[in-house]
């Protein structure tokens, strides 16, 4: 039998402060890179000690909340222009990507719609399915100006077909709208307003405008 010295590691070891380090230095690096994937607006990338306090940094941790208590989640924040809604979704996607440790992605309604358009070109590389599946599969999804789209069947469809694979494969959506409560209720349809309440929420900004 081999008799275990002072110095041999036992599983139970607490990691030196080099590991420490070390870990931290990769943590930094996975976010730095996570975050470089994610094509979040150069404008609302600041420090968060800037931040609003009051009531929107009570509806930010209530987002921050629901992110990391309710698998899945599916939440719109709505409110008139001007009150934060933005900064809060990528203040949220970067705690988000620093502590899960997964990829996401901040888009515009119309850069979803542009990029499945793309597909239809001669030649295109990628095709409708892979256009979907892109915004399907990544883990946090951020969708911006939901309200800026025309409604036709065809944008109804594909973005019901990429909320829905979401819904079912339990990948985290924030959803981002220049609305009243009804309006945007009435602009994603029934299927998609009862899957936000059922997973997320609806977050209201009511406050006057920042700017």
């Amino acid at each position: 039998m081999v008799q275990k010295t002072a110095s041999s590691p036992t599983p139970d070891a607490a990691p030196t402060k080099s590991e420490l380090e070390w870990q931290a230095h990769m943590d930094a690096h996975q976010f730095r890179s996570l975050k470089g994937e994610a094509n979040i607006p150069k404008r609302h990338d600041t420090p968060f000690g800037m931040r609003q306090q009051g009531e929107w940094r009570i509806k930010y941790d209530t987002l921050c909340k629901c992110l990391f208590e309710r698998r899945g989640a599916m939440i719109a924040i709505i409110g008139p222009r001007g009150t934060g809604k933005t900064q809060m979704a990528v203040d949220a996607l970067n705690l988000w990507m620093h502590k899960a440790k997964l990829g996401a992605l901040y888009a515009r309604a119309f850069d979803v719609f542009a990029a499945i358009k793309e597909t239809y070109r001669e030649n295109a590389r990628h095709t409708e399915i892979d256009a979907i599946k892109k915004f399907a599969s990544i883990p946090m999804l951020v969708i911006d100006e939901m309200q800026v789209r025309s409604e036709t069947d065809w944008e109804n469809s594909m973005l019901t077909s990429i909320l829905d694979q979401r819904y079912m494969y339990l990948k985290y959506t924030i959803m981002i709208a220049n609305l009243e409560h009804d309006a945007f209720m009435k602009h994603v349809g029934a299927s998609v307003y009862d899957r936000v309440v059922e997973t997320g929420g609806v977050i209201s900004c009511t406050w006057e405008s920042f700017r």
